[in-house]
């Protein structure tokens, strides 16, 4: 499609996009630059919590699953908390005998043995039923985050695709999905598990000994502090590490995308120097990040360290001296009570380290969050109206589709085009006007100067774009009041730049269709003239299609386009600049193809070659926005206008490479 002219003088005011889609997604972008770097700058509030909110949705199904694991948590942090206690009760009862080891009564600690079995039993069987009810939880929902997503991304205007590079699109169905999905799956059960652990550790603390549990509150205040002090310091390069993965997956996306180029203006080291500055920055931001945690895991296991050593200091020195009872059992306070405190120390402190990066995670995750809302948030510039019926329909028999069997729709193909006026900018006009009719059947040809307005018109057919001004027409019904996917489904598209995807052959010419009539494959196929090509390949119609389909000439992915085009039986089949990058020799299998193409229905073609719509059945002159000239090929060149012009000069520029590829005579 020709390059829309938007670019302004730099002192006058910038023309507002007309799309309406396009400017919701700019607004949604920056949205969600200004909320990064509000998190970057720890501007957080609670009410950005309410981001998640619409992702609510996609746990309702899965509630009881999800109350179930919790419920499981309960019992596995339980069991971590009473596991120490029944050691501390066995060595309690150990260093309380009086009698030899050999006279001494095993009941007790068979007991305790057993109930120690039973409980480890009780956690194994949790932390198995646990893992597995989160870890699926976990993947359907980023699942059906990721479809939704991604069916959202198809439903938007390509203008508004084009609106982000497609690395970010990449970043946010699978990064920015899988963190938000880790929301439910790991913080929420962590910091539940965390809290659960801190109460459940701090109880028992205090049921053993009140006077040695107030170390632990004593030192909660400076753990809590450095914990979120660190965080903080550490918070802008984890937000670096997303920003540069995601600029890195970009340049990626874009710069193996476009490698030809690269190669061919041999940009290779270019390319791979601003490579690896990025990468380079990415591995600063990991390094400051390292920077920070080497400093911060030895001073916090120092303050454990030393909440330990004044916990076994102040229970030999003071507490076991004076005789102190454990609360509920009304036994004194001896060694395996103090191995319980010792042990508490650790329980205590490590689930407050764990829920300030949980809190720093959450922050990365209100990222994602942030990301993949606002991109759901864009409402499509073209969508079908509320009323919209399929164009099917429509009441009536096809004439050309009953004497035709390549096609089945009973859509007729006639298309009107009534005063349509279109801009991309403001008031830009590239289409001014603009009236047209094309019959059932007939081949209609547009063509014009670069910047014309010639594949807007076909824009427009597709309802790609929509018109500002105006009324365009299918078998007298209004496109607008019809659905997209139908109409689209009556019509193959051929455009300049094929796509071709992985797999084969018969694969891209029937889309990957689950039920292939190869009959009706051969016969497309033969249609087009692609078959002498394609059965000269060792694989056939099986024959591997690389990446865009690189091991193909262009000439060849264009007549697996055409193929493409017949073998999905369309009423209306457009051809966007279809021939413009082929060879000669090409050309002239393609030109047949298209005298066999034009008996299949109607057809509608935007051309820069003017040898390959000659026996079109109408040409329609663009100029500057406007049709200035209808007719026949002969009828044009017996005006003498626009189109005579453009024919002449062809012809000139024909014979121009002619003379220079003729042999030169010998000189004597």
């Amino acid at each position: 499609m020709e390059e829309k002219e938007r670019e302004s003088p730099a002192c006058e005011p910038q023309a507002e996009e007309n799309d309406l889609g396009v400017r919701e997604m700019m607004r949604a972008l920056k949205a969600q630059e200004d909320f990064e770097n509000a998190m970057d700058q720890g501007q957080f509030k609670l009410r950005d919590m309410a981001i998640i909110k619409p992702f609510l949705p996609y746990v309702r199904p899965y509630i009881w699953k999800f109350l179930f694991a919790l419920l499981l948590d309960v019992f596995i942090t339980l069991g971590f908390v009473f596991l120490p206690r029944i050691q501390g009760l066995i060595i309690n009862y150990l260093s309380q005998a009086d009698v030899p080891l050999a006279e001494l009564n095993f009941g007790p600690i068979g007991m305790y043995c057993g109930i120690y079995a039973a409980i480890v039993v009780v956690v194994i069987v949790a932390i198995y039923f646990n893992g597995i009810t989160f870890y699926t939880l976990g993947q359907e929902i980023v699942t059906k985050i990721r479809d939704d997503l991604f069916a959202h991304v198809e439903s938007l205007s390509l203008a508004q695709i084009n609106a982000l590079p497609v690395g970010k699109y990449i970043t946010r169905i699978t990064n920015d999905c899988r963190g938000l999905s880790s929301f439910f799956t790991d913080m929420v059960v962590n910091f539940a598990r965390d809290v659960l652990s801190i109460a459940m550790t701090g109880a028992m603390a205090f049921f053993i000994s009140w006077k040695l549990a107030l170390i632990f509150v004593g030192m909660l205040p400076i753990v809590f502090f450095l914990s979120f002090y660190f965080r903080r310091r550490v918070r802008p390069y984890f937000r670096q590490q997303r920003r540069q993965r995601s600029e890195i997956n970009g340049f990626l996306s874009e710069s193996i995308s476009g490698m030809r180029t690269i190669k061919a203006f041999d940009r290779e080291s270019e390319k791979a120097a601003e490579f690896e500055r990025r990468n380079d920055n990415l591995r600063k931001a990991y390094l400051r990040q390292i920077d920070i945690f080497s400093f911060y895991q030895p001073l916090m296991f120092f303050l454990q360290m030393t909440a330990a050593v004044l916990v076994i200091g102040f229970g030999v020195g003071y507490v076991i001296p004076a005789g102190d009872i454990v609360v509920g059992t009304g036994q004194p306070f001896i060694a395996g009570d103090l191995y319980n405190m010792y042990g508490y120390t650790g329980s205590f402190f490590s689930p407050i380290q764990e829920m300030a990066e949980l809190f720093n995670n959450l922050q990365n995750v209100l990222t994602s969050a942030e990301r993949v809302s606002a991109l759901l948030s864009v409402k499509p510039s073209v969508e079908d109206a509320p009323d919209a019926q399929p164009i099917e329909a429509l009441e009536g028999d096809n004439p050309i589709a009953l004497a035709n069997p390549q096609i089945v729709s009973p859509v007729k193909g006639d298309i009107v085009f009534e005063h349509v006026w279109f801009a991309y900018v403001g008031e830009e006009w590239v289409l001014k006007d603009v009236s047209f009719h094309v019959r059932p059947g007939e081949t209609a040809a547009f063509v014009g100067a670069t910047g014309a307005g010639k594949s807007t018109i076909i824009g427009l057919i597709v309802r790609n774009i929509i018109p500002q001004k105006g009324r365009i027409l299918i078998d007298g019904i209004d496109i607008s009041t019809v659905t997209i996917e139908s109409l689209r489904a009556n019509i193959s598209q051929m455009m300049q730049d094929v796509f071709l995807f992985s797999g084969t052959i018969a694969d891209n010419i029937t889309l990957f269709d689950e039920q292939v009539d190869r009959d009706r494959l051969r016969r497309a196929v033969r249609t087009v003239g692609a078959e002498p090509f394609i059965l000269a390949l060792p694989g056939g119609y099986d024959s591997p299609v690389l990446e865009r389909g690189n091991n193909f000439s262009v000439g060849q992915r264009q007549l697996i386009s055409f193929a493409r085009a017949v073998y999905h039986r369309p009423s209306v089949m457009v051809l966007d600049e279809a021939t413009a990058n082929i060879d000669t020799e090409t050309e002239v299998v393609i030109q047949s193809s298209l005298k066999r193409l034009r008996t299949l229905g109607t057809m509608v073609i935007v051309a820069h070659r003017l040898s390959t719509i000659k026996d079109a059945d109408c040409i329609h002159v663009v100029d500057q926005g406007r049709i200035v000239e209808t007719g026949t090929h002969d009828e044009l060149i017996a005006m003498r206008g626009t189109y005579y012009d453009m024919y002449r000069l062809q012809n000139l520029e024909r014979e121009l490479r002619d003379l220079e590829v003729a042999p030169q005579p010998a000189k004597i």
